[in-house]
């Protein structure tokens, strides 16, 4: 079992604006946020809630990092929210899952809604869905 490992701001944001991240405020949280915005089209960015309050990390047990992809356009989260343990090797771990979430994402607008599709796992493999769900239902296959 992977021991739990305190992060500074500094190591967080040394990792996070080396990948092209940057420092935002956002209204009603208490914890450091970085974003990265698409360079496809500015009303989609990708989201780290740090769980760093007052310059460290909370304690064990208490909140994992979280990314989410962020729409201006409706003005919250169209993913939920990918957690990284604060384990040692987190960076490798949270890196792999930025990739993911970037790769999986899809700059394909929705016929009945005009929000973004993004990739998902179903019961029957992966398909199409409207991020603005469960207001738009439409999904489609991935071909």
């Amino acid at each position: 079992m992977a021991s739990y490992v305190q992060i500074s701001e500094k190591e967080m944001k040394d990792f996070l604006e080396n990948k092209g991240f940057n420092l935002v405020s956002v209204n009603k949280c208490n914890e450091l946020v970085w974003e990265k915005c698409s360079k496809i089209d500015a009303q989609i960015a990708l989201r780290v809630y740090s769980s760093l309050t007052n310059g460290i990390s909370r304690g064990v047990g208490e909140d994992a990092i979280r990314i989410v992809v962020w729409d201006y356009a409706i003005n919250r989260p169209v993913s939920g929210a990918i957690r990284t343990n604060r384990v040692s090797g987190w960076q490798d771990r949270m890196l792999a899952k930025l990739k993911n979430i970037a790769s999986s994402f899809k700059f394909v607008k929705c016929p009945h809604c005009d929000s973004y599709m993004m990739e998902r796992n179903g019961k029957y493999g992966t398909f199409l869905g409207c991020s603005n769900f469960p207001k738009c239902q439409y999904i489609t296959s991935k071909g």
